[in-house]
């Protein structure tokens, strides 16, 4: 894990926040999830091609996160972090990420699932913040101008 040099910049939920509403407003890619169950264990990859900006959602509990592929810088209220697989990483509860994916990279989010739940708009439920659940995780091609 590299940090860059812009590692001062830590912006508030609220920031992060509207940066994803104004995002909203472009155009947005599908990022196709994977759904892996095990005993007592759920696990969700995505695929986020190079170029994209993906917005998470917000999680009620710390959860582990894999990186099995690619590198990707993110922003959370902690700061900017370059992220490069593989890796493993705890996030901790209420942590919300922006990310812009240098290039094509493979994210697992794994989850407690004692009652082997298969349903995961259920699941979803259970891990995510209530006020993100109205909302899907943002998916952004990165083709606008720098304005400034």
């Amino acid at each position: 894990m590299t940090e860059l040099s812009c590692n001062s910049f830590k912006p508030d939920l609220h920031l992060i926040k509207k940066f994803e509403s104004e995002l909203s407003k472009f155009p947005q890619i599908e990022i196709k999830e994977k759904n892996y169950f095990s005993d007592g264990i759920y696990a969700r990859e995505i695929t986020i091609p190079a170029g994209v900006i993906v917005i998470g959602k917000k999680h009620k509990t710390q959860h582990l996160n894999f990186l099995t592929k690619g590198k990707i810088v993110v922003l959370t209220e902690n700061g900017m972090e370059e992220l490069t697989a593989p890796l493993t990483l705890v996030s901790e509860e209420g942590i919300k990420r922006v990310g812009l994916s240098i290039e094509e990279t493979i994210w697992i989010t794994v989850h407690p699932n004692a009652d082997n739940c298969r349903d995961t708009n259920e699941i979803e439920l259970r891990v995510i913040d209530d006020s993100e659940l109205s909302r899907d995780a943002l998916a952004i091609k990165e083709t606008m101008q720098c304005l400034g």
